[in-house]
């Protein structure tokens, strides 16, 4: 899960370190999958997150705010394992500009990074 590797419904869960059937169903329930409830518990390791990241930079020479930006996504992806693109808009996102991501980075850039996101958050589900 910390490796960002894909989650299958054939991996190998320790489930009796992680609670029983019942709590599982629940974390599944309320988490929209058990993959992405575990990753949000053990996060995503941070070398791992940045190197997500590789190809978004590939030819682009950032903004130190879009340094500093992308810097807290990549805290935010390694603490808490994903990151659900309406945070972008909310704090600390907006601190660097009102406007969130969209402040930052232009159009195709900020669909870019959301697509990043979105392959972080696949990897987990299951």
């Amino acid at each position: 899960m910390r490796e960002n590797h894909a989650a299958t419904p054939n991996y190998s869960w320790p489930i009796s370190a992680i609670g029983t059937a019942r709590d599982l169903a629940h974390a599944r329930e309320i988490s929209d999958s058990l993959g992405l409830f575990l990753r949000s518990l053990v996060g995503l390791d941070r070398a791992i997150a940045k190197s997500a990241f590789n190809q978004f930079l590939t030819g682009r020479t950032p903004t130190a705010n879009q340094i500093e930006f992308l810097n807290m996504v990549i805290d935010h992806v390694a603490d808490r394992g994903f990151l659900d693109p309406e945070l972008l808009y909310a704090s600390p996102f907006i601190d660097l500009s009102a406007k969130g991501v969209d402040g930052i980075f232009p159009p195709d850039q900020v669909s870019a990074l959301l697509a990043v996101l979105q392959n972080v958050k696949a990897s987990a589900a299951v």
